[in-house]
């Protein structure tokens, strides 16, 4: 039956002629039904809410970037009005906030380090742009100024100058007449030259060269100061430099270099000394008084001493001691507990003197080397490579 079916087929397709043919053929294609997606004004439709979102996102994300930085004026401006800054002195912070690269300007009023580096870019792009001295003067007393109504500045003490901590250290307490070391380079190793210095107020740092310099305002100087053990260096820059010498602005950020030891010399000193706790608890309506215990020191070494007592005391106690250095002359000061041990003698106490100034660590200096000629012991260099002083990262010994 099929095959008689597709005989027939056959038979009638040769029976059609070739225009039949063709237009049989053209029926066959199929054409699909229209859809309301394949129509264009939809498609149109379809990329304008697609744009009109973008724009609306972008709005927005305007409008809140416009919010922030609307509430960001507005803390800066209270923060500026509790600080009682004038305009201009607004206008000088926000350009040190920007040279600072803070990204929200009000975190300037938190940031004592970001204040300092922001403030020595303005300063150096200030006075390399070719202000004149009298307007770089007026920059720096202007700085200082803001500095103090954030309370950024620090009281300076001429107590306690070679504290480990170096809190409350500042380029202001270094004594008009003493001798600096002051480097162009900040590398290691650069050259250095001697300077004296010959005015030291709230605002700038003047000094007299030992030989003639030329530096440019807004250059970077080194400058290393040694207080009895300790040398301080900080980075300062150049206001001015002529023949009446070199201008310097402060800097509160002091870094301790260890460029001296001093001779061990044995003695026999009688002392008195007491444990010292800073905080302690007492049932007395009145403050307890110290109990001071006989002490003998055997070795001295600048502020370091060696003291033979029977007292009790762990790493890092603290103590008052009071003894007489020279004819007439005593010493009274807290130190630290560096290590112990126990001796046939009694307790071997290894102690550092910690709130020494300047004027006493000369005179323990030249007490030392009085007692080491005496006694005919070697002199020791006082110099030695330098190295920075971080006592945090020495391991702790109980044992001296």
């Amino acid at each position: 039956m099929l095959i008689h079916l597709i005989q027939i087929a056959e038979i009638s397709v040769l029976t059609l002629s070739p225009l039949q043919r063709y237009s049989a053929m053209r029926q066959l294609e199929t054409k699909p039904a229209p859809t309301f997606m394949a129509n264009k004004w939809f498609v149109v439709l379809g990329w304008s809410l697609i744009v009109l979102l973008l724009i609306l996102l972008v709005a927005v994300r305007r409008m809140r970037l416009e919010k922030e930085r609307l509430a960001m004026e507005e803390r800066f401006n209270n923060l500026a009005d509790r600080c009682r800054l004038t305009q201009q002195e607004r206008e000088i912070l926000e350009a040190i906030s920007l040279r600072a690269g803070l990204k929200k300007k009000d975190m300037i009023f938190t940031e004592p380090s970001v204040y300092d580096d922001g403030l020595a870019r303005l300063m150096q792009d200030s006075f390399e742009s070719g202000h004149n001295l009298v307007q770089r003067k007026r920059l720096n007393v202007m700085a200082y100024g803001i500095k103090t109504k954030l309370g950024f500045q620090k009281s300076p003490s001429e107590f306690g100058l070679t504290s480990r901590t170096g809190r409350n250290l500042s380029s202001r307490q270094i004594s008009v007449g003493k001798t600096i070391l002051v480097s162009q380079d900040s590398q290691s190793g650069s050259p250095r030259f001697e300077a004296t210095v010959i005015r030291n107020d709230e605002y700038e740092l003047a000094v007299l060269p030992k030989t003639a310099i030329e530096a440019i305002p807004g250059q970077i100087m080194t400058v290393q100061y040694r207080v009895g053990s300790i040398t301080w260096e900080f980075e300062s820059i150049v206001i001015s430099c002529g023949p009446q010498g070199l201008e310097l602005n402060h800097t509160d950020r002091i870094r301790f270099i260890n460029r001296r030891r001093f001779q061990r010399v044995p003695m026999q000193r009688k002392a008195k000394v007491a444990l010292f706790d800073v905080l302690y608890e007492s049932s007395d309506a009145v403050p307890g008084q110290l109990d001071f215990y006989d002490a003998v020191i055997t070795e001295i070494s600048g502020p370091g001493l060696r003291i033979r007592a029977n007292l009790d005391v762990r790493l890092r106690d603290r103590v008052l001691i009071i003894f007489e250095l020279d004819r007439g002359k005593w010493i009274q000061d807290i130190a630290e507990v560096r290590g112990f041990r126990d001796t046939p003698l009694g307790r071997s106490i290894g102690i550092e003197m910690i709130g020494l100034n300047e004027k006493a660590i000369n005179e323990l200096v030249r007490v030392t080397n009085q007692i080491a000629g005496m006694s005919g012991v070697a002199q020791e260099d006082e110099e030695q490579d330098s190295e920075i002083l971080d006592f945090q990262d020495q391991p702790e010994e109980q044992m001296i």
